[in-house]
């Protein structure tokens, strides 16, 4: 039994997902809250759930503000991301924070329960939205990031649009474009998601 703690400020649809869940049997929900701030006000007295299911877009205290907070106190606790954004730089935003998975509101129930399944078993999940990342086999040769492409790929896991990260870089836009094309290559990716990802797993942006 998988137990689950449901953050959104949504009551209709968090009530509903919380009786979904249990109709499809194997999970528990011990907490319902409608921001991040009742949920830390949970968490110091009562048991831990397995999962958090996390809004982004809360009053009081965000999707992101409460999945940093949490991977400060309490890291072992895995937070999944519910929104009805399709935004890059919002899905960015909640995987560097600590996310391991990021689902859209209106999926699947059958994907919802594959998802939690996931991350409870192997620590992440993947969709359209974050996808996995290409099978390596023991003959693969390492991949070689120079120093340079290290950087970027912090400044990447940040919310900084590509001038920005130009200019903080001081570097030509063309020249970060360039480390942008050069990492989709090597890390078989096809999106800035996709090199998130890979800099999150690989200890190079740590979770």
């Amino acid at each position: 039994m998988i137990t689950l703690a449901l953050v959104d400020d949504h009551t209709m649809l968090r009530k509903s997902m919380a009786a979904l869940l249990r109709l499809m049997g194997g999970f528990e929900v011990i907490f319902q809250a409608s921001n991040g701030k009742e949920l830390i006000e949970y968490l110091e007295d009562q048991t831990w759930p397995d999962l958090v299911l996390m809004d982004v877009s809360m009053p009081v205290m965000s999707g992101p503000e409460t999945t940093r907070w949490l991977r400060e106190h309490y890291p072992e606790l895995k937070v999944v991301a519910l929104s009805m954004v399709r935004s890059e730089n919002t899905i960015i935003r909640m995987m560097s924070s600590g996310a391991r998975a990021y689902l859209l509101k209106d999926a699947e129930p059958e994907e919802l329960v594959r998802m939690l399944e996931e991350v409870h078993q192997h620590g992440f999940a993947h969709n359209e939205m974050v996808p996995s990342l290409p099978g390596r086999t023991v003959s693969s040769q390492p991949i070689q990031l120079s120093d340079q492409e290290k950087v970027y790929m912090q400044w990447v896991c940040s919310e900084k649009s590509h001038k920005e990260i130009a200019e903080l870089m001081q570097l030509s836009p063309r020249t970060i474009d360039g480390y942008r094309d050069s990492l989709l290559k090597k890390l078989g990716v096809g999106s800035r998601v996709g090199i998130v990802m890979y800099a999150l797993q690989h200890g190079i942006v740590a979770l």
